[in-house]
């Protein structure tokens, strides 16, 4: 996979970005037709497209709803742009609508929560962490060890990624267990250094697990 840290950096994302990061390479040295031809490109922008037509309606025409395809209201995507001019409402929604410059799909920008939301609503698996999560500082109120109370923010990391990928771990079940080079992306894209990010993911490894294909 791509050394992707950099793009820790932002808080939204056009859906090429989107995409690109979904499938583990570099949206900056990726072409916009290869992505496009993506079917998880393709299916984001008929959620966006459903969800932008859904914005204008009573909530009453079901008929309507299901016609266009989509099971649930988590299915659709919404930007950022959407939900600020969905703020305004009226005039100035339809305003946004028919304007291919602020509401055309490829214009619009989708925040990490948003992402993250419609990505597990569609099942789809990313090889990228758009969800961010809170790593516990040190000196925090109720951060208790065995040891005692004594905190640092890289255990805070140590207990994030053992929350994030071991909690679901089964020894009966060796796939289960996550490999060991997808906690350390995960790590480095949270802006640890690879060698703590190699260190932290030994840590992890459960003793009993062999290496080689799990059955």
């Amino acid at each position: 996979m791509a050394d992707l840290s950099n793009w820790k950096l932002m808080d939204d994302f056009t859906a090429l970005e989107a995409v690109a990061l979904v499938t583990g390479e570099d949206p900056s040295k990726v072409v916009a037709s290869q992505v496009i031809g993506n079917p998880v490109y393709q299916r984001m922008e008929f959620c966006y497209l459903a969800r932008k037509k859904w914005l204008l309606w009573d909530g009453e025409d079901q008929d309507e709803w299901k016609k266009l395809g989509v099971a649930t209201e988590a299915q659709l995507l919404e930007s950022q742009d959407m939900l600020r001019q969905s703020c305004n409402g009226g005039a100035g929604l339809v305003k946004w609508q028919m304007s291919k410059t602020q509401s055309d799909f490829i214009v619009q920008r989708f925040c990490r929560k948003e992402l993250s939301r419609w990505l597990k609503a569609n099942n789809v698996e990313s090889r990228y962490q758009f969800d961010r999560v809170e790593v516990t500082k040190a000196g925090a109120k109720g951060t208790v060890w065995p040891w005692g109370s004594h905190h640092t923010e890289l255990l805070g990391v140590l207990e994030a990624a053992a929350n994030q990928f071991w909690v679901g771990y089964d020894p009966k079940h060796p796939k289960t267990a996550p490999k060991n080079e997808t906690v350390i992306a995960w790590l480095l894209e949270r802006g640890i250094s690879a060698s703590m990010a190699n260190a932290i993911a030994t840590m992890l490894r459960h003793n009993d697990l062999k290496s080689g294909p799990r059955s």
